[in-house]
């Protein structure tokens, strides 16, 4: 995130320029339930546990940026992270902009699988349908033969390997869509900023605590919801 915050302040002369100047602006950060407003949080996520998971993220920032961008990173080197361009607004762009458009990705050298921002396959959007598969190989260079991602040594360049997408033929023109995974609306609107119609894997949370099933003492009602979720 701060890699992504550095190379939208160096502008032009970042070689990420023309992919950071295809990210969405602060149009994206509008569609997260962490950056509404209070009136906002209240009016449509009240009574569901996203009201107390977007305040806790939107906290989670206000501290990261204050406890270390502001009073670490932007006071000890001043030069590389000027204050005026690390800002509160700035973390919440970049925070939307990665945790909205990163993919798993299996990395060489023992990092195991992370999430990385990938251009244009970031651009994909998500079809809970599509049978279409993300593969990973290794270029054919002066290292020797293709080998899978997964046991590749040394780190990732730009030109060491390219991403596949699909399972079948695509027709000319055609939307290419991936598949984020079994998520539920909620987990997509709180990281994605949209919700899908129908969403066949969609799940809602109940909060135990909340509707006073769990903490109210020792009543055997309570006991029995205790016993069930350490079976869970």
């Amino acid at each position: 995130i701060l890699f992504l915050l550095h190379a939208r302040r160096e502008g032009a002369a970042s070689p990420w320029a023309p992919y950071v100047s295809s990210l969405p602006g602060s149009e994206l950060v509008d569609l997260i339930p962490a950056h509404w407003s209070n009136l906002e949080l209240e009016q449509l996520l009240k009574g569901t546990p996203l009201l107390g998971q977007a305040r806790e993220g939107a906290a989670s920032l206000v501290t990261f940026n204050a406890d270390v961008v502001q009073a670490q990173l932007c006071r000890k080197w001043p030069h590389v992270f000027p204050s005026e361009a690390y800002t509160l607004a700035a973390l919440s762009w970049a925070h939307a902009v990665y945790w909205s458009r990163a993919i798993v990705l299996p990395l060489p050298g023992g990092h195991g699988r992370q999430p990385c921002l990938v251009p244009l396959l970031d651009m994909a959007n998500h079809d809970p349908t599509t049978t279409s598969a993300v593969t990973y190989e290794r270029r054919k260079d002066a290292r020797g033969p293709e080998t899978p991602l997964e046991s590749a040594p040394g780190a990732v360049t730009g030109t060491d390997y390219v991403l596949r997408v699909g399972s079948r033929s695509a027709a000319s023109g055609e939307e290419l869509h991936i598949n984020y995974g079994a998520k539920g609306n909620g987990e997509l609107l709180r990281c994605h900023g949209f919700a899908v119609p129908g969403n066949l894997a969609d799940v809602h949370e109940i909060d135990l605590a909340a509707v006073g099933w769990l903490g109210t003492g020792c009543s055997v009602e309570v006991g029995t919801w205790c016993t069930r979720l350490d079976m869970l």
